[in-house]
């Protein structure tokens, strides 16, 4: 339990990773292609602009990673590592904050 525990805290610093990239990509491509006269609107998401996937992947892969965290906390209870417990709730926690921050963005912007 202790290496299943090990594992994924590093695939969740993994995926934060991944995900950083996901959306670092998405956001120079639309920078680009605005640059070069495109529009950024929903006809832009239709139309499969530069970055429209990334910005899809990134969303998605949040799924993954509440899903991943939320494992972590489970096995965390059978790990029996010194405030490992603590530890995973902070991470689901911040994964928590994290996909409702990008929830709300949208809906207050």
């Amino acid at each position: 339990m202790r290496t299943a525990y090990r594992v994924l805290a590093f695939a969740i610093a993994a995926m934060v990773a991944i995900q950083a990239g996901a959306i670092g990509y998405a956001v120079f491509a639309q920078f680009n292609w605005i640059e070069k006269g495109g529009t950024f609107d929903k006809a832009a998401f239709d139309t499969g602009a530069p970055g429209t996937g990334a910005f899809m992947f990134h969303a998605l892969f949040a799924g993954a990673l509440l899903l991943t965290s939320l494992v972590m906390l489970i096995i965390s209870f059978f790990a029996k590592i010194p405030h490992g417990v603590r530890w995973a709730v902070f991470v689901l926690i911040a994964t928590i904050v994290q996909i409702a921050l990008g929830v709300l963005s949208h809906l207050l912007a």
